[in-house]
């Protein structure tokens, strides 16, 4: 199917979305999902672009009455885009994120905006809310919201880091969009994801990753509106992209959703141990690779911790090189130990270590007690991609009576192997 987008001198594509709108009080038609494009106009006497485009299309699917013998791949070629309506912007359209059912909320310039579609003789057309509303970025370059959540939506700005947006509805006359919480570190956005309600992963322009955390119960207000930074990790890449998915198809009675519409993955062995899995997030970077990032439960996420540690310990690096100096949080005047996310590139490589290599490393990870021990240095609480999984008590890998025994290396590689088959 090929269908060509009109624009005017000038104007650039800046932001694409799907909104899908089902059959509510609002409408009469039935559910569709509808094409967002966000442009700007680009003069070469501006810095930022002063007006925009919010173009809305959707794909006309041939009647039954038309399709006759056509088979599936006929049908693809028989659809065709239409446009639908348009909304003049003051401002270049960033981003673009469906918000609940039937709303649109877009980043422009410093602003946030946003929109709701409305029953015009049966066609979608799109109405702002005039007070839903969100100024004081200074460039508000992403937006992304959750289905389980629709009235908060996460906001990456040029330099201040991220922040929280809330829609509040006090009366049909008076809707607002209120900031509810924010990174007061100064990170230079690239990209963000929304993993969950109160979890946000972001990427900055220093090729690191974080991962921040809201605590809406805190007792404070202090406390409330403080994004708490639990995962920092040194990329070495500068991600553009995330997107929830993953690089493998599901399998029947593998994959479910959980209130974050991510996907809550189980994989078992013989030995009745399981890995489970929370959010799972795609990144694509400017220098065209693809990653996977995957949140584990509490004892993927120590045995993970603790293979790590061992490796980096007992395995010397290419050239010698340090793999905590390689993957610290490095800004300009900025410096942390990277914690919260594992480097699974690393744990991965347990298996093509030489069998006195796995051993020595597996040895390491039974001295002082065990794993186990080892795992209870870092507290999980504190990790952001521990925390990522629907259940965080100790479950999984081995039994309550197992603990404190060591574990073999052939144990060691079918875990990893396992980890290895969830991307």
């Amino acid at each position: 199917m090929y269908s060509r987008v009109d624009l005017d001198p000038y104007e650039e594509i800046l932001s694409v979305a799907s909104i899908p709108l089902s059959n509510t009080s609002n409408f009469t038609e039935p559910s569709k999902h509808y094409v967002v494009i966000g442009t700007g106009y680009a003069y070469p006497d501006m810095d930022e672009p002063t007006q925009g485009r919010i173009i809305v299309y959707h794909v006309d699917l041939p009647r039954d009455s038309d399709m006759g013998t056509l088979d599936q791949n006929q049908s693809f070629i028989s659809r065709t885009v239409k446009q639908v309506t348009e909304y003049v912007t003051r401002g270049g359209v960033y981003s673009l994120s469906s918000f609940g059912d039937g709303a649109l909320i877009s980043t422009m310039n410093s602003k946030t905006h946003l929109y709701k579609f409305q029953n015009v003789d049966g066609i979608a057309d799109l109405k702002v809310e005039p007070g839903a509303t969100h100024h004081g970025h200074i460039l508000s370059l992403f937006v992304k919201s959750i289905p389980s959540n629709p009235n908060l939506a996460i906001v990456g700005d040029l330099m201040r880091s991220i922040s929280v947006l809330e829609y509040v509805e006090y009366s049909p006359q008076q809707q607002v969009l209120e900031e509810v919480a924010r990174d007061f570190n100064m990170n230079w956005t690239t990209a963000l994801e929304m993993l969950t309600e109160d979890i946000y992963l972001g990427s900055e322009n220093w090729n690191n990753l974080y991962v921040l955390k809201r605590n809406p119960q805190a007792p404070s207000d202090e406390e409330r509106c403080r994004l708490d930074t639990k995962g920092e990790f040194g990329l070495g890449e500068m991600v553009n992209k995330f997107m929830r998915g993953s690089l493998i198809m599901p399998t029947d009675g593998s994959s479910g959703s959980n209130s974050s519409g991510n996907s809550n993955k189980s994989v078992s062995n013989r030995s009745n141990e399981m890995i489970r899995t929370g959010s799972q997030t795609l990144y694509a970077t400017v220098d065209g690779s693809i990653g996977s990032i995957i949140g584990l439960n509490a004892s993927a996420h120590a045995f993970c911790y603790v293979l790590e540690r061992m490796i980096a310990q007992e395995i010397p690096g290419v050239g010698n090189l340090s793999h905590e100096e390689y993957r610290q949080f490095e800004q300009e005047k900025r410096i942390h130990p990277h914690h919260g996310i594992i480097d699974g590139d690393l744990v991965e490589s347990f298996l093509d270590l030489r069998k006195e290599d796995m051993e020595k490393v597996v040895n390491a990870m039974n001295a002082d007690g065990g794993w186990e021990s080892l795992a209870g240095l870092v507290k999980l609480e504190d990790s952001g991609m521990g925390s990522l999984s629907p259940g965080n008590g100790k479950q999984g890998w081995g039994n309550a009576g197992d603990e404190g025994k060591n574990i073999t290396v052939e144990e060691v590689v079918t875990r990893v192997e396992e980890m290895s088959r969830l991307h």
